[in-house]
């Protein structure tokens, strides 16, 4: 019984020097980030399950904001927040209605009165944005990343593994979920979509490389716990290698990895298959553990046992995916019209969320398919450049210099007050931006909600937090206090020398500190048996 007691005890410890106290912001963060991955699957405008994701995000946003309002913006997030705000910025200026000759002055005449909207309408004031309501449904949809961003910003760094783990829970849910789907068929009724890929995994999303792009980044974020998991199975003393508290970290992760690349192959995404391989491996060096013997050995039998319990169902499958000729794609078409399409609208792009509207005009006949109505461009950046113009060139530009620059000075050590658990997860979460952004160029992962949502958390982690963690929460700190004072409490020496003290005297040798009174229960904690 004590020995269960003082296992108990020690495990309390460790979770308590993992993740310190998490206090309403986290829980913010936890709330606004899980609703993003239940709600925000699909990818279509005017969706019910949307309108009710940005109605829960609009608190945590004010919440955030009054954060940053009461406490101010600390110098190093200013230019951030800034290049956030022009984001926001650039579907509210798109909607600002323009006179009809400057309008005609900007795009093609012709071009513009051949769009159903503005056939009644050619000689009224109109935006830049040739569908006004589709540029307004996209602005709102910025509610949910920009709500997680700003409230990740307000984040700590234990919080913050807090949060990496809330991620690992759904990523697991979205696999368990997926395998039943494969299980179930088409008729499963865990298919919340009905326009869906019906025979394959899915998740909570509504197509399967959506959701391969969300077990790509989750995959890198469980391999990093692994690796931590490992090297804390190693430092500890081999007589307490016995305890839960040490050996079932790693077990668990194992466990995670192994339903991840399970559901991923169960995807049958031949984008994510590619890049879940890249996932792992770069995860390694970003842990720095490409030498280690034991962590390769340990992640080759996780992937080996994840192809063996696909391989009854999907590996045939996966085999004939990827043998499909990647030249036959509509995407080579869709890609080819929408850059004919966005040089008719440059320099200031069609406006955001008007590629349904503006993509027909474009569209061939003969490159026209049967039966199919191209929403998107199944390239983001395309669509993007369509979109925005020259805006997004300058914008991704920018946004790829700013990851560059925090990925160098992580990679350095040059994360203030940050553990080695803290820059790992960092560096992973510029692996995984540049996951997501990879995948964007063959489909378009950013058009959904809970693949914004994630993106926004992971450029939170890239910064610095907005705040210091408290006292509570710097438990490596109180640790080493306890244990000083715990080896050596104040005795009758100090009490010796708060009496020189209070003469005027002032010892050479009494350090600081010495003259206070101490509570029992600091100079005797918890687990520290009593030295009396």
């Amino acid at each position: 019984m004590a020995k269960t007691k003082t296992s108990a005890s020690r495990f309390r410890r460790r979770l308590r020097s993992s993740f310190g106290w998490l206090d309403v912001t986290f829980w913010v963060a936890a709330l606004t980030m899980a609703a993003a991955l239940l709600l925000g699957g699909g990818t279509r405008q005017n969706m019910l399950s949307d309108g009710f994701l940005q109605l829960l995000a609009i608190p945590a946003l004010l919440f955030a904001c009054r954060s940053f309002a009461s406490a101010g913006v600390p110098p190093h997030l200013r230019w951030t927040l800034a290049f956030a705000a022009i984001l926001l910025l650039v579907p509210l200026v798109q909607l600002i209605p323009l006179p009809p000759q400057l309008a005609q002055s900007l795009f093609d005449h012709q071009l513009i009165l051949s769009l159903e909207s503005l056939v009644a309408s050619p000689n009224v004031w109109w935006p830049m944005s040739v569908a006004p309501e589709a540029t307004q449904q996209a602005a709102l949809s910025l509610i949910v990343p920009l709500a997680v961003f700003l409230t990740c910003l307000r984040l700590d760094f234990a919080q913050r593994r807090a949060l990496s783990l809330v991620v690992l829970g759904f990523a697991v849910l979205n696999g368990l979920i997926g395998l039943t789907q494969m299980s179930q068929g088409n008729s499963s009724p865990l298919r919340f979509y009905d326009i869906t890929n019906g025979n394959e995994a899915v998740g909570f999303f509504a197509n399967r490389n959506h959701l391969a792009a969300f077990l790509n980044v989750s995959l890198a974020i469980a391999v990093v716990w692994l690796l931590h998991s490992i090297d804390q199975f190693f430092a500890e003393r081999p007589n307490a290698r016995s305890e839960p508290s040490v050996f079932l970290p790693p077990i668990i992760c194992g466990a995670v990895i192994l339903v991840l690349l399970t559901a991923e192959l169960m995807s049958r995404s031949r984008a994510g298959i590619i890049f879940a391989g890249l996932s792992i491996l770069a995860s390694m060096i970003c842990a720095g553990s490409l030498k280690s013997s034991i962590s390769q050995r340990v992640l080759m039998t996780i992937v080996v046992g994840a192809m063996v319990l696909s391989s009854q169902f999907a590996l045939i499958r996966i085999l004939d995916r990827l043998d499909e000729d990647p030249l036959k794609d509509a995407r080579i078409v869709f890609a080819q019209r929408t850059l004919v399409a966005a040089r008719a609208f440059l320099p200031f792009g069609s406006g955001v969320g008007t590629f349904g509207h503006v993509y027909g005009q474009f569209e061939r006949p003969v490159d026209a398919l049967l039966d199919t109505f191209a929403n998107r461009a199944h390239n983001d950046f395309l669509e993007a450049f369509l979109e925005d113009g020259w805006a997004f060139v300058a914008l991704a530009l920018a946004f790829s210099g700013w990851v560059l620059r925090r990925s160098v000075l992580i990679w350095a050590g040059r994360l203030r007050n940050s553990s080695t658990l803290d820059r790992r997860l960092a560096a992973v979460s510029a692996l995984g931006i540049v996951l997501i952004a990879g995948h964007s160029i063959v489909d378009y992962p950013l058009r959904t909600g809970g693949i914004m949502a994630l993106f926004a958390m992971l450029c939170a982690f890239l910064c610095e937090p907005a705040v210091v963690a408290p006292q509570a929460i710097s438990t490596g700190l109180n640790a080493k206090r306890k244990m000083r004072l715990a080896v050596d409490p104040p005795g009758e020496a100090q009490r010796g020398s708060r009496a020189d003290s209070a003469a005027g005297g002032h010892p050479a040798d009494t350090q600081w500190g010495q003259d206070i009174q101490w509570p029992a229960a600091w100079r005797n904690p918890p687990d520290t048996p009593d030295k009396s």
